[in-house]
């Protein structure tokens, strides 16, 4: 169906803004709730899928203990294309930063995360969402080091 409707560009866009907020606070109820009741996820090839907002709450709550305190979630949008008027594709990537004292900012880890969005409610929420790390780059030593 190609690109949604300007408006539900902006909420897609506000959707993507509160999710980060909900993990930059450390607030899993929060993102939790940015979630279809169904929904699920997935991080890393090797991870099991969670199924269901309760059970992505204890995802995000057993994580967030976890995370450093100065660790950042930042997502970009990419792009998104419409599936139907009440599922989009949201392309996205996230880097986990962590911001120094002095504001210096080091990009951690980087994350494809193609992201299902769908209307509920009236309210556009993730009905599925993957991160799969993407590998750093590995650079070529000269020879004899």
């Amino acid at each position: 169906a190609g690109e949604p409707a300007a408006a539900d560009r902006a909420a897609l866009e506000q959707l993507v803004t509160r999710a980060d907020a909900a993990w930059n606070s450390r607030d899993a109820a929060a993102l939790a709730g940015l979630y279809v009741a169904d929904g699920t996820l997935r991080v890393g090839s090797a991870s099991a899928t969670v199924e269901g907002a309760a059970a992505i709450r204890r995802y995000f709550t057993e994580s967030f203990a976890r995370v450093e305190p100065q660790m950042r979630h930042e997502t970009t949008l990419v792009g998104l294309h419409a599936i139907n008027e009440d599922v989009v594709l949201a392309d996205t990537s996230v880097e986990l930063v962590r911001v120094a004292a002095d504001g210096s900012r080091t990009v951690v880890r980087r994350f494809a995360t193609p992201t299902i969005a769908v209307r509920s409610g009236g309210d556009w929420r993730i009905g599925a969402a993957r991160a799969q790390v993407i590998p750093e780059a590995k650079t070529d030593k000269p020879a004899g080091t």
